[in-house]
């Protein structure tokens, strides 16, 4: 609703309910608001015999989130030194959804080995460090949605030991 005008008016008898009133008022207004998902800046004016009070302006972005991925990360198992590679595609939005990743709970940083993007997670070098669970993350304003877990084993190759001869 650009350019456009809206104006709360609260009209009270009992002055010392108008700070009360205002809060109260104005945060449900200010949650159908959000509901409607009306974008613009918006502001409560609220007067009685008393005075006059005015809210501190408040800005709502419109927005939306699908609940599900388009595609999600899978289970993969390499062996040390191995690249690997975790698919994600976010789910609709608008604004457009932006993509991050993390492991165990923990945010990852991109890295020389560690490539985080929009479409998915690579690691060029797989170490035994990098085994865990990824979880890719979509978010924009109207708020966040995460993938499934997947998880990521990384495996040593198997070595002889030569005992020692007697």
């Amino acid at each position: 609703m650009p350019n456009s005008h809206f104006e709360l008016r609260v009209t009270l008898r009992d002055p010392t309910l108008l700070t009360k009133a205002k809060q109260v008022v104005v945060s449900s207004f200010f949650e159908r608001i959000k509901q409607a998902a009306w974008a613009g800046t918006y502001q409560c004016i609220a007067e009685n015999v008393s005075g006059r009070a005015l809210s501190r302006n408040i800005t709502v972005q419109s927005g939306f989130i699908k609940k599900r991925f388009d595609k999600q990360p899978k289970d993969v198992e390499v062996t040390i030194n191995q690249a690997v590679h975790f698919d994600c595609q976010a789910p609709k939005g608008f604004p457009p959804p932006v993509i991050r990743w993390e492991k165990e709970k923990q945010p990852i940083k991109a890295s020389q080995n560690i490539r985080p993007s929009q479409n998915g997670l690579t690691i060029l070098n797989s170490k035994l460090e990098n085994d865990g669970k990824y979880t890719c993350i979509a978010e924009n304003v109207a708020g966040s949605i995460s993938s499934n877990s997947a998880r990521l084993v990384v495996l040593k190759k198997p070595e002889i030991e030569e005992f020692p001869k007697r």
